[in-house]
């Protein structure tokens, strides 16, 4: 084969290799940034799903454990240490009969509830430091417990992550009652006996109530709501409603 002189004056050669055009960078930058725009909303959203189940469960815990605090002091209400002399004389020199000083359960308003339980050995009266409370603030929004009459309010749940928006305890008129002490008694009027009187013992059973929101996303919300009976049933003198005037 013949080959041609490539002189001063011959046309330079042509190389095989060539680079990206303009057109061609332009479309690879923006498929390259629309990667990592969906790579990096993936992963905020990741986060924040994250968080938000994370939020989602400390109130969830706050609430619950907020209901269980005042379940517990709900049951032991009414304890009383000398439980044994109930409605009896403690001794043969006294003279009257001695009734559970602490029996009290009162609801106040619907948002605070004021007990008692004895926390002495023997006991028959209930003194302040037996007299207890739990309230809902209506200025910080938040539980409160009171260990004493003459004592301070102390925070029950965390202010900086729970908002208590509801709270209240009442009783169920449909699990409460009130029944005779004795087979033998009977609350039926009659012309010889026209206002009979019946010692029982009364049920006590409350519901109670509590919704809370989140501090840092109000809108997550949690209610939780509990049946509670009082372990320490009362005694009541009579329970036997009056009779009609004939």
């Amino acid at each position: 084969m013949q080959m041609s002189p490539r002189g001063p004056g011959a046309p330079p050669r042509r190389s095989r290799m060539r680079g990206l055009s303009m057109l061609e960078l332009l479309i690879g930058a923006a498929l390259g940034l629309l990667v990592v725009a969906a790579a990096g909303t993936i992963a905020v959203g990741s986060v924040t799903s994250t968080r938000r189940q994370l939020v989602e469960a400390r109130l969830e815990q706050d609430v619950r454990s907020a209901v269980e605090v005042i379940e517990r002091e709900v049951r032991r209400s009414g304890y009383w240490a000398n439980a044994l002399y109930e409605g009896r004389k403690p001794t043969a020199a006294a003279t009257a009969v001695v009734n559970n000083p602490h029996a009290s359960l009162v609801l106040t308003g619907s948002s605070q509830l004021d007990y008692t339980y004895s926390s002495k050995v023997l006991d028959n009266q209930a003194t302040s430091d037996e007299l207890f409370s739990v309230r809902l603030n209506s200025d910080t929004q938040g539980l409160e417990v009171r260990r004493d009459a003459q004592g301070a309010w102390q925070p029950l749940t965390d202010a900086d992550s729970l908002k208590v928006e509801a709270f209240s305890v009442a009783l169920d008129s449909q699990r409460s009652r009130s029944t005779p002490a004795t087979t033998s008694c009977s609350c039926t009027c009659s012309v010889t006996t026209p206002a009979p009187v019946c010692r029982g013992v009364s049920v006590r059973v409350y519901t109670i109530a509590l919704t809370g929101a989140s501090r840092s996303d109000a809108t997550l919300k949690r209610t939780l709501s509990s049946t509670v009976r009082v372990r320490n049933d009362q005694i009541m003198a009579n329970i036997c409603a009056p009779c009609a005037t004939p």
